[in-house]
């Protein structure tokens, strides 16, 4: 006698519907779990460090002229740097400058020689002192065509016709206002007045003083 097992219609019509139902929990799940793995995998990348900004510090400026008396009104600035100050009535100002390299110091002053100063900036150079000396201008001369001019103390520059041009190398015509101001170098306080520190570059490109 053989036997079977019957199963209710009603029981084989819900299976089906039972997986489907599973698969549609499932399918969730599994995406979440996907996704997942997908941000982890793809992390953003680390941000870049943030720029290293130069160091700085403050230097104070003392502007005399080259008999010791101090100079107001002077504009003073760094190459460079777009800010500059103006010296009050001590002949003083403060400086914000770069360290840890060479700077040039640049100080105008009406009825003064321009005068540019290279300094070597520690680390630190809070609460230091930096002087600078202006000599007075000689009085204007000028040159037509080329010529001599004398000035002061018997300083005496010939100049040939066509010796000035502009920026772009053309050949400045008619009159030239020109001024003379000798440095008497056996003079310590006039010497300082000279503009740099008397370095040029010799034949074979080392950098040496011209005194």
């Amino acid at each position: 006698m053989a036997w079977a097992r019957v199963v209710p219609a009603t029981s084989r019509a819900n299976f089906p519907e039972e997986m489907s139902m599973r698969a549609r929990f499932l399918l969730p799940a599994l995406l979440a779990i996907a996704a997942a793995c997908n941000r982890s995998d793809s992390a953003a990348p680390a941000a870049n460090p943030p720029p290293v900004l130069p160091q700085t510090a403050e230097m104070e400026v003392v502007v005399r002229d080259d008999r010791g008396f101090l100079v107001s009104g002077a504009d003073v600035n760094v190459d460079g740097v777009t800010e500059g100050e103006v010296t009050d009535v001590e002949g003083r100002c403060l400086l914000d400058v770069p360290t840890g390299g060479r700077i040039f110091v640049r100080v105008r002053k009406d009825g003064f020689v321009d005068q540019v100063a290279p300094v070597d900036v520690a680390t630190d150079v809070s609460g230091s002192e930096f002087g600078v000396t202006l000599i007075a201008r000689g009085e204007k001369l000028v040159l037509a065509d080329g010529g001599s001019v004398e000035g002061a103390s018997g300083a005496k520059v010939t100049v040939p016709a066509n010796a000035f041009v502009d920026r772009d190398g053309n050949p400045v015509t008619g009159a030239v206002d020109a001024f003379l101001t000798p440095v008497d170098v056996s003079d310590d306080d006039a010497k300082r007045a000279f503009p740099g520190r008397f370095e040029g570059i010799a034949e074979n490109g080392d950098e040496t003083l011209i005194l």
